[in-house]
C-alpha cells in the first residue's frame, strides 16, 4: 500500500503558496522572535565570554550575576534588541519569499550584523585610527542569530509554506 503525505507534490494538484498576509505574519513573528529572544542569548553569550576571559574562579563566580543584571536591568534589550530585529527582518524576508534559510544565510546575517554593530558602537575609535574592535559584539550577534535561526526553524508552519 502506498501513502502519500498531505501536500505532496502530486500531478495536478498546485503547490501551496502562502498568501501576502501569511507571509507578513510569518516575518512579524520572525523578527519578533528575534527581538526578544536575540538580546537574551546575547547576555548569556557575553557573560560567559567575559567570565572565561578573567580566567579566574572569580570570573566565572560573575557568569549568572552578569546574567541576572542584564536582563533584569533591561541592558540587554537596549543593546541587543536593534541588532536582533535586524538580523530578524534580514532572514524573516527571505524565509517569507524567497524560501527556507540554511545555516549558512544565518551564519551570514550573524556575522553581517554583528560587524555592523561592532562599527556602531566602535565608531569614534575607529575615526580616531585604532582599530577599537574587539570582536565581543561581532560573536555575540552571530551566536545569537544562529540560536534564533534554530528556533524559527522548528515552526512547522513556517516549514509547510516554504519547503
Amino acid at each position: 500500500m502506498v501513502t502519500m503525505e498531505p501536500g505532496a507534490n502530486t500531478p495536478g494538484k498546485p503547490r501551496y503558496a502562502p498568501s501576502a498576509f501569511e507571509r507578513l505574519l510569518q516575518l512579524l513573528l520572525i523578527v519578533v522572535t528575534f527581538a526578544v529572544v536575540g538580546p537574551v542569548v546575547g547576555t548569556i553569550v557575553i557573560a560567559v565570554l567575559v567570565g572565561l576571559k578573567n580566567g579566574t574562579a572569580y570570573g566565572l563566580w560573575q557568569i549568572p550575576g552578569s546574567i541576572m543584571l542584564g536582563l533584569f536591568t533591561g541592558a540587554a534589550y537596549v543593546l541587543g534588541g536593534m541588532p536582533a530585529a535586524v538580523a530578524g527582518m534580514l532572514i524573516g524576508i527571505k524565509q517569507a519569499w524567497f524560501g527556507s534559510v540554511d545555516w549558512l544565510y544565518a551564519l551570514g546575517t550573524g556575522a553581517l550584523v554583528g560587524l555592523g554593530t561592532e562599527m556602531y558602537f566602535h565608531w569614534p575609535s575607529i575615526t580616531a585610527g585604532n582599530t577599537g574592535m574587539d570582536g565581543l559584539l561581532f560573536v555575540v550577534a552571530t551566536l545569537s542569530t544562529l540560536a534564533c535561526w534554530r528556533i524559527v526553524t522548528t515552526w512547522s508552519f513556517i516549514r509547510e509554506a516554504n519547503p
